[in-house]
């Protein structure tokens, strides 16, 4: 009698070809802006106005006219970040500015204090003032509708500076998918629990949740299957509405690894099962409308290799 040879198996780099070939195209949402940090913007963010959108004083000091240099004028008034003067300044007098105020109308440059003789009820100039020096002309950083961050960019700490700078409360970003880790296996019990001689905490559940987290994902629903068929499939359905189902332990060929069953009576379509790696040879990944279902060994280290290799490269 002819034996049948068993097909080889996956290579690696195969294995995660298939991967991505099923990946569904992303989806975007709008999140409020302290959320945001860690996402991929899925817009440009322009602009809303000129920046600065007033001729903003660079210095501690009194606005001036250039053409008054090295002569003695008369201080009028002051100016402070949110409290402008109001008026036109007028050749031989200043106004008394602080870092970040609006220069005043009139005004083309700023004199810092410390090149200031302040008299009784006036300050004398230096001999030398050029025109512009110390004030950020409106629009000298952005013009109104420039580009701050373009589609595709990550949303850094000084990005979320940037975009609530302009506006952006509620940035349009890529959604992160949700997920679902079932950890299997009547030997586990919970890290806050002493276990039995026969038995062990289960460190594979954290450890996925923490390296989901790191990757941004957000919405992680963590469940726990003892080694019966029914206990098994009731995980699954509980985590039906995530968009990626992560299963460890029970998905290879030994008498309690209903893994592959489960799924296959749920309906998901198994795209393959097992690769040619060590450790996580028995890796198997599945697809139902949209969703992605992954099944790694028990073994921590393969759990570790298999989510850095097949699930980081699509997150």
């Amino acid at each position: 009698m002819t034996q049948t040879k068993p097909s080889p198996l996956l290579s690696p780099d195969a294995a995660l070809e298939r991967v991505l070939e099923h990946v569904p195209p992303p989806r975007a949402e709008r999140v409020p802006l302290q959320q945001a940090a860690g996402c991929v913007l899925a817009e440009e963010i322009q602009t809303d106005r000129n920046y600065p959108p007033f001729p903003r004083v660079m210095m501690d000091g009194y606005a001036v006219r250039a053409e008054d240099a090295g002569s003695s004028v008369a201080a009028v008034g002051e100016a402070a970040p949110g409290r402008p003067w109001e008026g036109t300044l007028e050749k031989g007098h200043a106004v008394g500015v602080t870092t970040g105020a609006a220069s005043p109308a009139g005004a083309d440059a700023v004199v810092p204090i410390e090149k200031i003789i302040e008299t009784g009820d006036g300050v004398v100039l230096p001999s030398a003032i050029k025109p512009g020096q110390n004030i950020a002309a409106e629009g000298s950083e952005l013009q109104a509708g420039e580009t701050v961050l373009p589609r595709g960019a990550t949303v850094t700490p000084l990005a979320v500076g940037a975009l609530a700078t302009v506006g952006a409360a509620h940035p349009l970003v890529w959604r992160f998918p949700s997920v679902g880790i079932i950890a299997t296996g009547d030997e586990l019990v919970s890290r806050d629990e002493i276990p039995g001689r026969f038995h062990i905490r289960d460190s594979n559940r954290p450890v996925l949740a923490a390296m989901l987290g790191a990757l941004g994902v957000r919405e992680v629903t963590q469940e726990r299957a003892i080694d019966r068929r029914e206990e098994v499939a009731a995980a699954l359905e509980r985590c039906a509405d995530r968009d990626i189902i992560i299963f460890t332990g029970g998905v290879s060929a030994g008498r309690y690894d209903y893994v592959p069953g489960v799924i296959a009576e749920a309906g998901w379509r198994r795209v393959f099962h097992k690769v040619s790696q060590k450790p996580g040879k028995p890796l198997l990944f599945a697809v139902k409308d949209g969703r992605l279902l992954f099944g790694l060994p028990g073994n921590p280290l393969a759990v570790h290799f298999c989510t850095h290799r097949y699930i980081a490269a699509m997150v």
